[in-house]
């Protein structure tokens, strides 16, 4: 409606996805839209990392493999997938798994979801390995010092926080679904179907186990990919949307 009564209006989506979704839905034409991606700030790119820190505060089994999800525990980002395809070999490969962020029951099948969760990590007596951090001040330092950020969400039209992932040194396994595949454009992380455990788990142990070599030129695609999403570059593709906008470009 905005458009037809103003056709110099212009918008901007998050991603290249979220642009596809908006025309479907709301049939605005192609040329009032454009994508700019978001940003993360500066210092992400420079925070140091402190194993013995994140064992410490966390009481972590020695040497340990850290795992962690980052993001808002609700269904619709299955981070109980994460459990599911790893707390029967958590002990074996020595793997520690940390939650961080809020758990929001108003999101519908989340309180059942976190239920479930805790039954198995009570049942296989994980609570030393797996553990619900909360919402922390601390997420860039944890990054920095975690092995691997696990993403296994249904839904997802950018992902701040693997650019931040990126940014700081870590590797990631995600899900290949809706912006995701732009942000991980060009990285060596992997990337596998939804709400499937098994493609997973295989694909945290291959990750867990790249060598020497491997891992660091993971971490090195993953850290030049990260260079896009500067805020610098946010702000420069903002003024030049400005800019059109003002002078009259359409």
């Amino acid at each position: 409606m905005s458009v037809l009564f103003n056709k110099k209006i212009r918008y901007y989506a998050i991603s290249e996805y979220a642009v596809s979704k908006w025309i479907k839905y709301s049939k605005t034409p192609e040329k009032h839209l454009c994508c700019i991606y978001n940003s993360i700030p500066d210092d992400c790119f420079t925070t140091n990392k402190d194993k013995n820190y994140i064992k410490n505060d966390f009481c972590l089994p020695e040497n340990a493999k850290i795992i962690i999800y980052v993001g808002r525990i609700i269904e619709p980002k299955r981070p109980d997938l994460l459990i599911e395809a790893l707390s029967d070999i958590c002990e074996i490969n020595n793997i520690a798994i940390l939650f961080i962020g809020r758990i929001d029951l108003t999101v519908d099948g989340t309180e059942d979801m976190v239920k479930r969760m805790k039954k198995i990590i009570k049942e296989k007596n994980l609570d030393y390995r797996i553990k619900f951090v909360g919402c922390s001040a601390e997420v860039p330092r944890i990054m920095a010092s975690a092995d691997l950020l696990v993403h296994p969400t249904q839904i997802e039209a950018f992902g701040l926080v693997l650019v931040e992932a990126m940014a700081s040194g870590l590797q990631i396994v995600s899900t290949n679904v809706e912006g995701i595949p732009e942000v991980l454009k060009d990285t060596a992380n992997i990337m596998v179907s939804p709400n499937n455990a098994f493609l997973l788990r295989k694909a945290i142990l291959e990750t867990l186990n790249r060598t020497a070599i491997e891992k660091s030129t993971a971490i090195q695609k993953g850290k030049d990919r990260a260079e896009f999403f500067r805020t610098k570059e946010r702000t420069k593709n903002m003024i030049k949307l400005f800019y059109n906008v003002l002078s009259n470009r359409f």
